[in-house]
This record gives C-alpha cells, sequence and structure tokens, in this order.
C-alpha cells in the first residue's frame, strides 16, 4: 500500500493532496480548508479557488478530487460564497460530485449555535474522477464535531489508463492507407478490449425527456463520449508513425500562459481588494464618461451635428 499511496505537499497550511496509484491507473484527491464566508475574507477566499485552479491545470493528472471544508453553502441563494463556488465550478468545467451524488435534503454541517444545518462540505472533481465514483455518503454516526465527515468509493477500473510517452512526437493525421492487416486486427482487438472498460450511463441514455435539466444525465453523457473518444485514439496510437527522438522537449501550453496567467492572478486579487466592482459600477462609469464627453464636445466652439449611435468610438484603457 505505501507503494500506491503518495503525499504531495502543496507549500500551503489549508491544503494538501494525496496521489493514489495503482498500475497505469491514478487519481488524485486535494483536502482543502477554505476560509468562512465573511466580507473580510473574500478576497482570500478568491485567490485560493485560483490556487486551486491553477494547480489542477497545470498538474499531469487527470482525475483530481477536492474535498473539505469549502465553506460555501451553494443551497443558500443569500450565500455569496456559494455562488462563488458555483460560478467557479461551471466556468473551469469541473463537476460538484456532492450535489449530483447525495440527497437533496443532506447536511454537512451541525450549527449547535444557530439550530440549523447546511452543506458547507463539499467535493468537486474533474470530467474523469466524477465519472470514477461510484457511491458517496454522510457518516452522519461519526460525526464528533460540527462538521460530519463525507466519504466517496472510487471504482478504479473507470478510471482512464494512464501511459508515459517516451517514443517521441506522433503526427496528428492516421494514414489509413498504410495499416496492414494485421495492424487493423490488433487495432480492433485493443479498441473492442477498451471499449468494454467503458461505462454505459443507461439511465441518461433511455431518458425520454428532450428538455431533460438533469444535470447528472448531462454530466454522464459527456463523460460516456469522452471516454469513447479516449479510447479511439489510445488504441491508435500504435499506428502512429513517431517522428523525432523521446529526447526532443516540446514547448507546453503552460509555458507560453505562464507569464499573462501570473498577470490574471495579481490582476485578479487587486480586483479583489477594490471591492470587486460589478456591471453596475461599470454602467455608471460609462455613463459618467459619456456626460464628460458629450459636454466637452458642446463647450467646443465648433458646428457639431449628430453623432451616430452605430459609430464607433475608441476609448483607451486609462480612459
Amino acid at each position: 500500500m505505501d507503494n500506491c499511496v503518495k503525499i504531495i505537499r502543496m507549500g500551503v497550511d489549508w491544503c494538501i493532496g494525496i496521489h493514489l496509484s495503482f498500475g497505469n491507473k491514478d487519481f488524485l484527491v486535494l483536502c482543502v480548508y477554505l476560509p468562512y464566508e465573511c466580507r473580510q475574507n473574500k478576497g482570500d477566499y478568491l485567490n485560493k479557488l485560483a490556487f486551486l485552479n491553477s494547480f489542477m491545470e497545470s498538474c499531469n493528472f487527470t482525475s483530481i478530487y477536492v474535498v473539505g471544508d469549502v465553506n460555501a453553502d451553494i443551497s443558500n441563494v443569500n450565500s455569496k460564497f456559494g455562488k462563488h463556488q458555483s460560478q467557479f465550478c461551471l466556468e473551469h468545467k469541473y463537476i460538484m460530485s456532492s450535489t449530483l451524488m447525495l440527497p437533496h435534503d443532506s447536511y454537512t454541517y451541525n450549527s449547535e449555535a444557530w439550530h440549523s444545518t447546511s452543506r458547507l462540505d463539499h467535493c468537486f472533481s474533474s470530467s474523469d474522477a466524477h465519472g470514477s465514483l461510484s457511491s458517496m455518503n454522510i457518516l452522519y454516526n461519526l460525526a464528533i464535531s460540527d462538521h460530519i465527515p463525507v466519504s466517496f468509493s472510487v471504482k478504479v477500473e473507470r478510471l482512464p489508463e494512464v501511459f508515459v510517452g517516451n517514443e517521441g512526437v506522433c503526427q496528428s493525421n492516421l494514414n489509413w492507407s498504410n495499416v496492414t492487416k494485421s495492424e487493423l486486427r490488433s487495432y480492433s482487438i485493443k479498441t473492442e478490449e477498451i471499449l468494454r472498460k467503458v461505462v454505459l450511463p443507461n439511465e441518461a441514455i433511455g431518458c425520454t425527456d428532450p428538455n431533460c435539466a438533469n444535470m447528472k444525465h448531462k454530466v454522464d453523457i459527456c463523460t460516456f463520449y469522452d471516454r469513447i473518444i479516449r479510447a479511439l485514439i489510445e488504441s491508435g496510437k500504435p499506428l502512429h508513425k513517431v517522428v523525432g527522438s523521446s529526447n526532443i522537449k516540446l514547448a507546453g501550453w503552460n509555458m507560453y500562459v505562464a507569464g499573462f496567467h501570473e498577470q490574471a492572478q495579481v490582476a485578479t486579487r487587486e480586483w479583489a481588494q477594490a471591492g470587486m466592482s460589478g456591471p453596475d459600477n461599470i454602467v455608471e462609469h460609462w455613463k459618467q464618461h459619456y456626460d464628460a464627453l458629450f459636454n466637452c464636445i458642446c463647450s467646443e466652439q465648433m458646428n457639431v451635428t449628430v453623432i451616430n449611435s452605430t459609430e464607433s468610438i475608441s476609448v483607451s484603457a486609462c480612459e
């Protein structure tokens, strides 16, 4: 078991990673504790979400679970942190697994002071990770504090296989006219072998509602097709011609966007510190800008007739 489990230090005191590997299958669990909801913690909360997204996008894992005290009650329409959490998952295409798999009336937090219950502890995951979940439960009988533990089970056989590429760079297009009968037969056998491991979402496929709004159905269908595509790509790898050697280093996407990503994080922090002005403030700012613009035009000693509303007006960033 020691060879299967590895602790990943994140360099922060509110998050730690646990990497579990089983042969050519693996997944990562990030255990987090995010700030409680209050106005003073808003910037810190958003920064921590940005930290998580940055790590999840740049790491080499496709199956990632984020679990713990997220301190966001997404069921409460008045919870601003809940809205931030929901928007965060929507924008970055993470799945709120706990919302989809736990009963609607369940809770993970019991406030003795206010005699109320809420769902502050969550599990959100990547698409591959969510598709491998088999169950999730709230362990009410093990509660020894205000927060109630949550458990989930992962079907390892559903996890996508991970292969380390060391044979160079494959061509993007496969020339089927150059494939021999023996290679085609091997491709067919490999494809069938991988497709057998793809779980068929019977409930989602059997849904007859043309306007179905069930989020679980949507996620299951997307995961289903994604794994079919992965199966076809994986079984076709041996048929690709290899260009170059294993010593070639390719510049990854992160190399190009790292500087811009850092600038965006700095801008986000400054925006948060400035009070995170929303659309209303922006509209008011533009109204004031145009009022000043037209007042300036009217005050000039020149014959200004009509400004067409369809004409474009260039405004610099400082304006």
